[in-house]
Formats: C-alpha cells, structure tokens, sequence
C-alpha cells in the first residue's frame, strides 16, 4: 500500500520515516508537535497523517473537517484562548464514536495563551490512550517548552523539488560548519551567497540543511549532549529561515545566523 506520506520524503526522509514506522507497528504516541516553515504545508502534512492513522473509510471527512471524532482549532485571531482549550477538552471527554481514536490538531501553537497552554497540559501529561494530538508551529521559540517537550518534535522542511547543486551547498555548508564556524562565517560570501541567486533557493538551502541536522538527529540515538546540541542548531535555522521572506538583507540573515551559533556555542 502506498503511503500518503509519500510524496513528502524526498525533503522529510527521517520525520516521514519515523511517522510510518510509528504507523506500521502501532507505536503512535499521544501528542505530536510539527514544525516546519510552511503553515499550510503543516496543515497538509497533519491532515495527511490523520489519514494514515484512522484508514481510508473516512478520507473525504478528515479532508472536509466534519468526521465526528476529530478536531481543528485554527484561528486568525492573535492568541488561542482558554475557551477554546476547554471546548476541545470537552470534545475529548467522550470516547470515539466512529474511529477508534479521536485525534485534534491545533494550528500555530505558538498562539496559544499561556492560560490556554497550561490548560492544554494537563491532558499531555496524563493523555487519554484514545487521544492523539498534533502541534504545528513555524516557531517553536514560541511555544513554551513544558509543552513541546511532552510532544513528538518532528521538523519539516518543503516538499518543492531541489536541484542538485543546492542540495550538495547544504552538505558541503554542514560539513564546513561542523569544522569551524568562524571560518565558515568568514568565507560564507563563496560558500553560499555567490552561489544562490533567489529567496526560494535560500528557502530550499535552509531546508536542506534542516534535514541534514534532522538526519544526524536521528542517528545519535544514545548522547543526550550530542542530541541537545542538535535540536539547538535545528531550532536556529528554522528561526533564520523565517526571515528569508521578510524582506530581511540576506547577508545580514547571515550575520545573525552566526551570532546565533557562536552564542549556542559557548
């Protein structure tokens, strides 16, 4: 059977990977948090995956957002409220009336209220074992850490075709980086900027490398040191990537990228 999740690997091998396998051995955990760049590409990504989980019978439901047992919480206001937090918990209460799991998502966590988060934690930390929650945010800073640090942190990247010469800049850029970051910072002008032409190339760079630190995150499976150092580096390249298309001088988005990485450095 081909899995929806597919046509997301090319860029996500590892969070993909992780997400079936999850799937495949009924080993899904209760709360997921996605970040990535990309908030409708968040979305697909977490519809897709609820997809996966509850079969194909209720595609076009999920799809629709009016299957019975499960919820979105997404708003343009400036903050999730409390309220809202409270109504999904009250949709929660109830077992599953046509799926075996009930299964919310809420979109850009980083609005939740601090209220509304705290309210929201209480059912991470004792979750229903028919409740499956998943997290999107486009900046995880935001989120208060008592609460992605009870979640799956999974990262993504976009899913638009790469060439392969700006796939080989991100490896050749994290191998140089992994040496020395004062001199990679010194010579970034012939590493990279020289090299990439236009704010979506930026964009697909950033997700390459993204991915290469998602990948080594996967790897290191026993050094927690090594581990935290990793989400670290992850974290700072999803925050400067966010600026590629804030009319941020690109140059100086380098400049605060190796701010960043000197100070998680020290």
């Amino acid at each position: 059977m081909i899995s929806l999740l597919e046509k997301y690997e090319k860029e996500n091998e590892t969070s993909i990977s992780i997400l079936e396998k999850q799937i495949a051995n009924d080993k899904l955990l209760h709360a997921y948090m996605f970040v990535g760049g990309d908030q409708k590409l968040l979305k697909e990504l977490a519809k897709k995956f609820v997809k996966e989980i509850l079969g194909k019978k209720f595609y076009i439901q999920i799809e629709n957002e009016t299957l019975v047992d499960f919820k979105i919480i997404e708003t343009d206001k400036m903050i999730i409220s409390k309220e809202e937090i409270k109504e999904l918990q009250r949709f929660l209460r109830d077992k599953p009336i046509a799926c075996q799991k009930k299964i919310y998502i809420i979109m850009q966590a980083e609005k939740l209220s601090v209220v509304a988060a705290n309210a929201l934690l209480k059912d991470l930390e004792e979750p229903n074992e028919d409740v499956i929650g998943i997290l999107t945010t486009t900046n995880i800073d935001s989120v208060i850490e008592t609460l992605h640090s009870r979640c799956g942190v999974l990262y993504f990247g976009n899913t638009k075709e790469e060439n392969e010469e700006i796939f080989l800049l991100a490896k050749t850029f994290v191998k140089k980086l992994e040496k020395n970051i004062e001199e990679t910072h010194v010579f970034i002008d012939e590493l990279v900027l020289n090299e990439i032409k236009e704010k979506k190339e930026l964009d697909s760079f950033f997700g390459k490398v993204i991915d290469i630190y998602n990948e080594k995150l996967h790897e290191e499976k026993t050094n927690k040191k090594n581990r935290e150092k990793i989400m670290k580096r992850i974290k700072i390249f999803m925050k400067i990537r966010s600026l590629i298309f804030v009319n941020v001088n690109i140059k100086l988005m380098f400049d605060k990228l190796f701010f960043l990485l000197k100070e998680e450095e020290k």
